[in-house]
């Protein structure tokens, strides 16, 4: 039990120290002086959560830890380095963990996680490795939210207006995770998951077709997104930004869409999931009745 503790409460204190500069660029960068007053409670309880150096699967400051992450919604979004840590707590606490094995974090090539072999592919890091009660081997990309998301998946725009992402770029860590996901065929069943904390903003962002597909050159389109509790595939994903591109293409059918940019779609229509799967059937219903 002791043991089990100081694991959990290494591995929480060594996230919290890879992400300290990030954490203070965040909230450095909080506006308002009430979102600074939430952000600050948030960091401080969780600070001391983990300082306390309890946080065992029963105990209580396992869930203070959780409700003051997801409280203010705000948060979802602006302390993204939290998101890694939420992610491991979630499944330390109600995961399907396999028996004998540990949840890592950050983990590279080299780096030892109790019961699951080596990542064994140069230049990868996985946000979170583990292995189900099932026995399937998982590689899991954690982000914050689909802004999040996409900002990795674009990370190589350039600043220029208009210009085009370099996609060779950009998915050479999908790519990592796909040869990961190919490799030992002698071992467990391996499957990539993505794992995204929020469903906004912005969610709208995520329904991009060539970025899809250029994903979907790397991994199945079965490989399961959580997107702030909605569970879809890659391939559902598709589907909608295809749905989306359809009506894009029509717009000026439309007048309610008349003089939107795009970005003004993603945040006004498709800002979060359930919003997005009402929006594209009531303006898919709109354009079928169009003149």
């Amino acid at each position: 039990m002791i043991g089990g503790m100081l694991q959990l409460y290494n591995q929480l204190s060594r996230l919290r120290r890879r992400h300290d500069a990030t954490l203070s660029q965040t909230l450095a960068v909080v506006q308002s002086e009430k979102g600074s007053a939430a952000a600050t409670r948030s960091l401080r309880a969780a600070e001391d959560a983990i300082a306390e150096g309890l946080l065992t699967p029963e105990d209580p400051n396992l869930a203070r830890l959780m409700d003051e992450l997801g409280k203010h919604r705000m948060e979802q979004h602006l302390l993204g380095p939290f998101a890694e840590i939420a992610r491991y707590v979630q499944l330390v606490r109600k995961g399907d963990i396999a028996p004998g094995t540990a949840v890592g974090m950050g983990v590279k090539p080299g780096t030892r996680v109790e019961g699951l072999p080596d990542v064994g592919i140069r230049e990868l890091e996985i946000d979170a490795y583990y292995m189900t009660r099932a026995g399937v081997l998982v590689a899991e990309e954690v982000k914050a939210s689909p802004r999040a998301f996409v900002r990795k998946m674009d990370a190589q725009r350039k600043a220029g207006e208009g210009e085009e992402p370099d996609w060779p770029k950009a998915m050479k860590q999908p790519g990592r995770y796909g040869e990961w996901a190919q490799a030992g065929a002698d071992g467990p069943p391996r499957e990539v998951r993505y794992f995204i904390q929020s469903d906004e903003p912005f969610f709208g962002e995520m329904l991009n077709p060539e970025m899809l597909k250029e994903l979907l050159a790397k991994l199945p389109a079965s490989t399961p997104f959580e997107i702030g509790g909605h569970s879809m595939t890659l391939g559902d994903l598709l589907q909608l930004a295809n749905r989306k591109e359809a009506i894009l293409q029509a717009r000026h059918k439309l007048p309610e869409l008349s003089g939107m940019t795009k970005p003004d779609i993603n945040h006004q229509l498709l800002d979060n999931v359930e919003m997005t799967l009402t929006n594209l059937a009531r303006l898919e219903e709109a354009l079928a009745h169009a003149p």
